[in-house]
C-alpha cells in the first residue's frame, strides 16, 4: 500500500516530517477505527505527500493513478 511504501522509505518519511511535522499512520487490523484514522491523515496531508514525491522524482500516480487525486 501507499502508506507502507512511504513508511518504509527513510528519505520520504524524513522529508514528509520536515515539511509538515506529521507522518502517515498505518492501518491496524485489530483496531476498528485505524482505517478511518489512516485515511483521515492521508487526506489531511495529501498535498504535502504529493509535493514530497514530486521533489524526490517519484509520481504518486505511478503507484495509485485513481485513488490519489490532488483536487480532493
Amino acid at each position: 500500500s501507499l502508506v507502507r511504501r512511504v513508511r518504509m522509505s527513510g528519505a520520504i518519511m524524513e522529508k514528509l516530517i520536515s515539511a509538515c511535522g506529521k507522518s502517515l499512520i498505518s492501518d491496524c487490523t485489530t483496531r476498528w477505527s485505524s482505517t478511518y484514522i489512516m485515511v483521515k491523515r492521508l487526506v489531511t496531508i495529501r498535498i504535502t505527500v504529493n509535493d514530497v514525491f514530486t521533489e524526490l522524482g517519484k509520481l504518486l500516480t505511478d503507484f495509485y493513478p485513481i485513488i490519489f487525486i490532488r483536487s480532493l
